[in-house]
C-alpha cells in the first residue's frame, strides 16, 4: 500500500488546477488532493472501479453541491470515463511509483518467499545462529501444546519394526545437517497455509527461530518436528500475528518483540 504521492511544486499555479479553484473555491484543489491520496492507497492503477460520482466526492471529501465536483473534474479533464469507469487522467504517468503498488508488491512477496524458504530451510543457519532462550524471556506458548496431542505416529522405518524415536530439537537439527536434509524444506505445507492466510514468509521464519529456541530452552522431544512446527503455525502458538478487520495480517506487539530480539541476537 502506498503511503505517499507525488505532486509537482507547479500544481498551486498549474492552469487546469487554478481553472478548478474559480469555479469550486479552495476547496476544489484540496478535494482533488485528498482524491489523489485516497486513489494512492485504494485504487493504485487509478481505475475507480465500482464508484460512482457520489463515491468519488465522498472519497475527495467534497461538501458542496452533489455532483459538481465530480462535473468539473471531467470537465478539466482530471478524470476521464472509459466505459461505466472513471479513471484519473495521467496517473501512471504523473504516479508511476503509485501506480505500480501491486505490481512491487507481487514482485516483493515472490522474492520474500524465495528468499525465507531458503533461510528457512538452512540447519546449519539455525542450529548455529539461535541462542538458547532463557525462562525469563521465552514464556510458555499459548495454548500449551502436549506432547500426546502433537507427537505423530510414525510408521515402521526399513521393515525393522522399530518405531522413530522422539529426539530433542537440537538432536533433529544435527539429523537433517548429517544427512543434507532441509529441517522445513520448500515443499512442506506450512507454506501453502502461510500463503491462504496471508501470513508473509518473514514471520514465518520469525516463527521458525521463536520454534528453535523456545525448545531448545524446554527441552521437549517429538517425533516429527515438522508436523509440530505445521502446528505451531495453525495455531499461532506463540502469538506473533493477528487478522485484522479488513483481512490483513499484522505482527502483534509480542510479534513485534521477538523480532527484534531475535535482531539483536544477530547482530
Amino acid at each position: 500500500m502506498n503511503s505517499d504521492i507525488r505532486v509537482s511544486t507547479t500544481f498551486p499555479n498549474h492552469p487546469k488546477v487554478v481553472k478548478l479553484q474559480r469555479r469550486l473555491g479552495p476547496q476544489g484543489p484540496l478535494s482533488l488532493i485528498y482524491l489523489w491520496l485516497f486513489v494512492a492507497q485504494n485504487k493504485p492503477d487509478g481505475r475507480l472501479s465500482g464508484m460512482d460520482a457520489e463515491d468519488i466526492e465522498i472519497a475527495a471529501k467534497w461538501d458542496g453541491k452533489d455532483g459538481e465536483f465530480v462535473s468539473a473534474l471531467v470537465s478539466l479533464r482530471f478524470i476521464e470515463k472509459e466505459g461505466n469507469v472513471f479513471i484519473l487522467h495521467g496517473w501512471e504517468e504523473h504516479n508511476a511509483y503509485a501506480s505500480a503498488a501491486k505490481m512491487r508488491k507481487e514482485k516483493a512477496k515472490k522474492a520474500a518467499e524465495a528468499r525465507w524458504r531458503k533461510r528457512l530451510g538452512e540447519c546449519s543457519e539455525h542450529a548455529e545462529a539461535l541462542p538458547q532462550a532463557s525462562a525469563s524471556t521465552a514464556p510458555t506458548p499459548s495454548p500449551t501444546p502436549s506432547p500426546k496431542e502433537h507427537t505423530p505416529h510414525n510408521p515402521p522405518e526399513g521393515g525393522s519394526g522399530k518405531k522413530k524415536a522422539a529426539v530433542g530439537i537440537q538432536t533433529f537439527l544435527q539429523q537433517c545437517a548429517e544427512s543434507g536434509e532441509k529441517p522445513i524444506p520448500p515443499e512442506d505445507k506450512v507454506f501453502e497455509y502461510a500463503a491462504s492466510v496471508g501470513i508473509p514468509h518473514e514471520w514465518l521464519h520469525l516463527c521458525w527461530r521463536e520454534f528453535v529456541q523456545r525448545n531448545i530452552d524446554s527441552g521437549k522431544r517429538y517425533k516429527d518436528w515438522r508436523r509440530v512446527f505445521r502446528n505451531c503455525v495453525r495455531g499461532n502458538w506463540y502469538k506473533l500475528w493477528w487478522a485484522k478487520p479488513d483481512g490483513e495480517m499484522g505482527l502483534t506487539t509480542q510479534g513485534a518483540l521477538a523480532r527484534k530480539k531475535h535482531r539483536e541476537s544477530a547482530a
